[in-house]
């Protein structure tokens, strides 16, 4: 008898209907714990479920991670480049009868600068040797010895010999 409902429940699984609704919840990206919740169903019927549909399943899958990583682009895109956000606040007034009427609109701008988190994330993803924060540390402490040499090179040059007359010649002969 049990075993009845579980076929039951696979068959209902089947259905075209309930499979098309999983892969699109899956397309989503719910994840399968919400999903099987929501179905009513055990983790090890879901599993059942996704065995038979492997091939759907990984497709809508790759949907779902293709949508989400998209998003992030987007995301990361206006978080490097900046922008203007609008914000509008509409006031309304109601009458006796309850009707309303629009008595204001206010139309706040707020710009927002790029995000340098954003924009260090994007330049370490795109090039790590050359944006790594060990590398750009290492460069750092070269460029001030090397800025420490530049300031014993200019010391040294004062003591140039040009700078200095020639002694005197200095005669063998004793003065008498």
């Amino acid at each position: 008898m049990i075993q009845l409902a579980k076929e039951s429940k696979m068959s209902i699984l089947n259905s075209p209907e309930t499979t098309e609704k999983i892969l699109s919840l899956v397309s989503e990206g719910y994840y399968d714990k919400d999903i099987y919740k929501e179905l009513k169903i055990s983790n090890a019927t879901f599993k059942k479920w996704k065995d038979e549909h492997t091939i759907e399943y990984k497709k809508a899958k790759a949907k779902s991670i293709s949508i989400a990583l998209k998003n992030a682009q987007n995301g990361l895109m206006k978080k490097l480049l900046g922008g203007v956000n609008k914000e509008e606040t509409l006031n309304f007034q109601y009458d006796d009868d309850g009707n309303e009427t629009l008595v204001s609109k206010q139309v706040k701008t707020k710009e927002f600068p790029p995000d340098t988190l954003a924009i260090m994330f994007t330049l370490k993803a795109g090039d790590p040797e050359k944006w790594n924060y060990a590398e750009f540390k290492r460069l750092q402490i070269d460029d001030a010895g090397s800025d420490a040499l530049k300031e014993l090179a200019m010391e040294a040059a004062k003591y140039s010999l040009s700078n200095y007359q020639k002694p005197p010649e200095v005669s063998d002969e004793i003065p008498q």
